[in-house]
């Protein structure tokens, strides 16, 4: 299912709902986001993200650190040249988004600076995530109540996680509004992740 189709049907103020009921539901939020994607069992992804009790306005540029003075990205060991794209070789590095060794509060895959290891301070880390959220929706092969359930825990995940990396900064209510203009088609307060990534590497 498309990120459009998602949320289509959604007005501003039910992106505000649905951020209410989110926040009145954290712990039960924060328990399905672990579940579908381990990493985000980090307090830095602690649902829901609010500026005024994290501390954080910003997300942390790729080339940064966190307070403790450790980078933000960890290149991964295994080189992935340009002349592997494509091959089993990439496949199985793509696979290992969710497999891979973990290291807390980081999470794994290909971004701008290449494969390695993203913090969740970085909202690149949510691209990732949401990319591979996008390739894991449980099939619905026999549609019985726990089957029912899984797909919307999964759901209610991947809106979470979209929202995050599309956001300017890691708040979870302006990340729903940005998702709802995002939706519509509008022009919002974020660029499009191609113009994120084109500005990080120009950066380097």
């Amino acid at each position: 299912m498309s990120n459009k189709g998602m949320h289509r049907g959604m007005s501003s103020s039910g992106c505000v709902r649905q951020f209410a009921k989110f926040c009145a539901n954290a712990e039960k939020i924060n328990k399905k986001m672990a579940a579908f994607c381990p990493e985000l069992s980090s307090s830095y992804a602690e649902y829901p993200l609010i500026p005024d009790d994290t501390g954080r306005t910003n997300w942390v540029d790729l080339e940064g650190t966190t307070v403790q003075g450790d980078p933000v990205f960890v290149a991964d060991e295994v080189s992935h040249s340009s002349s592997t794209v494509g091959s089993s070789r990439v496949a199985s590095a793509e696979r290992r988004g969710a497999s891979a060794e973990r290291r807390d509060d980081f999470v794994y895959g290909k971004g701008p600076m290449g494969w390695g290891y993203y913090h969740l301070l970085t909202r690149e880390s949510y691209v990732i995530l949401h990319k591979r959220l996008q390739s894991t929706v449980p099939t619905a092969c026999c549609m019985n109540a726990n089957i029912r359930q899984e797909i919307e825990d999964h759901d209610a995940v991947t809106r979470v996680v979209y929202a995050r990396s599309i956001s300017p900064i890691p708040d979870d209510e302006r990340a729903a509004n940005e998702s709802f203009y995002r939706s519509r088609g509008r022009n919002s307060s974020v660029g499009s992740y191609e113009a994120v990534m084109e500005e990080q590497v120009a950066k380097k």
